[in-house]
């Protein structure tokens, strides 16, 4: 029987090993010498500043309906990799770890599989390897490497009063699953189109290397924007005054009825939209944004920074308790 069609448990840990990942593993560049089935690898640094970073996740929570499991695989480096870019990285070496019970089928594994390696010729990066392991609880988990010639990367503790406050991504499709609940969001042909791989801006990275000191804070948007909002608010210990919406789908305005308060909280909540939330010098904004404009990265001003603490909206549209983040252990819970 073809492999693919067995079982995790028929296979083994070294069958899957050998029979299916050993496939995506990227061989040695030049000057390097560790290669599979070593269980490390060595690589050459292309950029003086190393960033490092691993995400995990509960491939239940990934897998919503409209999502394959190639869908899953990709949209678990997707989300990796976006915490490079929010810090002016571009990531380059990614190594995957996954927990899959003994009695899933091995073709799972290389749809999976199959994700990750669209995402890599995506990006530009590499897989290096990783591990399996048997568990109860399906999850994968993404390692990565990448490299940046900023000098300070932007933490998201340095926004300072008079920055201007930008945001890359389209929001409200993920809100909008979030708020109304996946099986009436199945129906909506923008959400899971929108939903089903969301992708990041490799560009942003770039910009904010090249522009480093004009970036005095950044994160990126995974858990939502109002929660990437107020962290940005928490940890740089300052007011952000929201002037204007970032920009989301249209689709939201027959939805929503004219209800600002509506597009709000759809844009505010949700998660996995991979955009960033810059704190920017206002000296160095024009030359910013005209950056985003020629590498177009869908981008917006929507506020600014001034003393104080907390998410200030000037029209007071919706209340900050409203605003909501996913919670691995408790669920949604409210950003306060």
């Amino acid at each position: 029987m073809e492999s693919r069609y067995k079982k995790l448990g028929e296979l083994g840990e070294e069958g899957v090993l050998e029979k299916i990942i050993s496939k995506y593993i990227h061989e040695p560049l030049p000057g390097e010498y560790l290669d599979y089935p070593d269980d490390a690898r060595d690589i050459l640094p292309i950029s003086p500043r190393i960033l490092m970073n691993i995400d995990g996740y509960s491939i239940s929570s990934m897998k919503l309906p409209w999502r394959t499991w190639s869908d899953v695989g990709y949209v678990a480096v997707a989300g990796a990799i976006s915490d490079q870019i929010a810090k002016g990285a571009v990531p380059r070496d990614i190594m995957v770890s996954l927990g899959l019970p003994p009695s899933m089928e091995a073709s799972v594994v290389e749809e999976i599989y199959r994700g990750i390696d669209e995402a890599s010729r995506d990006y530009n990066l590499r897989l290096l390897g990783g591990d399996t392991n048997s568990s109860s609880t399906p999850w994968i988990s993404v390692a990565v490497i990448g490299y940046t010639t900023a000098k300070k990367p932007p933490s998201r503790r340095n926004a300072r009063p008079g920055d201007i406050v930008v945001v890359t991504g389209v929001y409200g499709a993920m809100g909008y699953v979030a708020i109304n609940g996946v099986e009436k969001a199945t129906h909506k042909k923008w959400v899971v189109e929108a939903t089903k791989r969301p992708r990041p801006f490799l560009e942003t990275a770039i910009i904010i290397a090249g522009n480093y000191r004009g970036v005095h804070a950044s994160i990126d948007v995974s858990d939502g924007l109002g929660y990437a909002l107020g962290e940005l608010s928490k940890r740089s210990n300052v007011r952000i005054v929201l002037e204007d919406k970032p920009l989301y789908y249209k689709e939201l305005e027959e939805i929503c009825s004219g209800s600002t308060h509506c597009l709000w909280k759809h844009i505010l909540n949700g998660g996995e939209e991979y955009g960033v939330v810059l704190a920017i010098d206002p000296r160095l904004s024009d030359k910013i944004i005209d950056y985003m404009k020629k590498f177009r990265i869908p981008h917006k001003i929507v506020g600014r920074v001034e003393q104080g603490y907390g998410l200030v909206f000037e029209k007071e549209e919706i209340s900050i308790d409203e605003i909501m983040r996913w919670d691995h252990f408790k669920g949604w819970v409210s950003i306060l």
